[in-house]
């Protein structure tokens, strides 16, 4: 079953540029390692220091192990020294038919 999730997150001002540039290097590395993660991208909407992950894997296996990789670890480590709150996580399973 899809996987799909919209985590959102704001980022302290003078912490942007260099937010960024560490969230560009994750989705780098997703689109590189992980097969089975079909969407991740990184989205600023009108406030120019909230940002909107969207995601979406194959299954709960894959979602699982994006989790377990050495790089997401990584970045969430360094991103929370920038964050100006907790991140908003939703996640979701695709509704099919049948």
């Amino acid at each position: 079953m899809t996987v799909s999730v919209i985590a959102t997150l704001q980022v302290q001002e003078g912490k942007v540029d260099e937010f960024v540039a560490l969230a560009l290097e994750q989705v780098a590395a997703v689109a590189a390692n992980e097969p089975g993660c079909s969407l991740y991208t990184l989205n600023r909407g009108d406030d120019p220091t909230t940002f909107t992950f969207m995601e979406r894997y194959d299954d709960d296996a894959a979602f699982a192990a994006h989790g377990q990789t050495e790089y997401f670890k990584a970045f969430f480590a360094s991103a929370g020294e920038m964050l100006a709150g907790a991140p908003a996580i939703s996640l979701m399973h695709e509704v099919t038919p049948g």
